[in-house]
């Protein structure tokens, strides 16, 4: 996050920017080798992460219901 401090160091930009947070945002850089577009890169990580998220959620369901059924 020292890039975006940078501006702080500057005279010029003194009042004239201000830093905050948006807390549901993330900004990510994401590099490629040519093979695949970044685009279709971010699309294709992104049904891999809600396919792990399918299977934590399947996971804590089925351990949620086996502690309630051993109560």
């Amino acid at each position: 996050d020292t890039v975006s401090r940078e501006v702080l160091r500057h005279k010029q930009f003194e009042g004239k920017v201000r830093l905050t947070r948006v807390r549901d945002h993330f900004i990510f850089n994401v590099e490629s080798t040519g093979i695949i577009s970044p685009e279709d890169l971010v699309a294709q990580a992104l049904d891999v992460l809600m396919e792990k998220c399918d299977i934590a959620k399947s996971a804590l369901t089925k351990a949620t219901q086996a502690e309630e059924e051993a109560e």
